[in-house]
């Protein structure tokens, strides 16, 4: 498997401080678990982690190189605002028994891929209660603020 234009841009950088010395480690160039470490990580964690590795003596080990690569720690997840609506909803809104019995819609927006950083609830829908004539509510979590 080739590398990314990235990883090998990377590669380079190594060849470039350590020469011969990682050339005859890796003979074949970057292996391919180097690779998926750059391909996973930003380009501002690239650049410290190739600014650690300058530090070296020697070429690093897989170990040394992942460390380097994973200095800048991820974000940490936002709160799920879940419990939180449901709290302002029972408590503010003055629902009938059969809003707090059917399903609420909750809202989604974000990049929706597995493991996204940017992916959430936005808000929620609570069902109309045609008995009683409750119109249906739509609740961002604007209103938490």
């Amino acid at each position: 498997m080739k590398p990314s234009a990235r990883a090998d841009r990377a590669w380079q950088r190594l060849v470039q401080m350590f020469g011969e010395e990682i050339e005859g480690r890796y003979p074949n160039g970057m292996p391919a678990d180097w690779a998926q470490v750059i391909d996973r990580v930003d380009d501002a964690t690239v650049r410290e982690g190739l600014a650690t590795i300058k530090t070296f003596r020697k070429p690093p080990t897989f170990a040394q190189f992942q460390a380097a690569m994973s200095s800048t720690p991820a974000a940490p997840p936002a709160p799920n605002p879940m419990p939180a609506l449901v709290a302002y909803a029972t408590k503010n809104l003055h629902l009938t028994e059969t809003q707090l019995r059917q399903p609420w819609k909750w809202l989604y927006a974000g990049d929706s891929r597995p493991g996204s950083q940017h992916f959430g609830i936005v808000g929620v829908v609570i069902p109309a209660d045609f008995d009683t004539g409750a119109a249906a509510i739509t609740l961002h979590v604007d209103a938490l603020r």
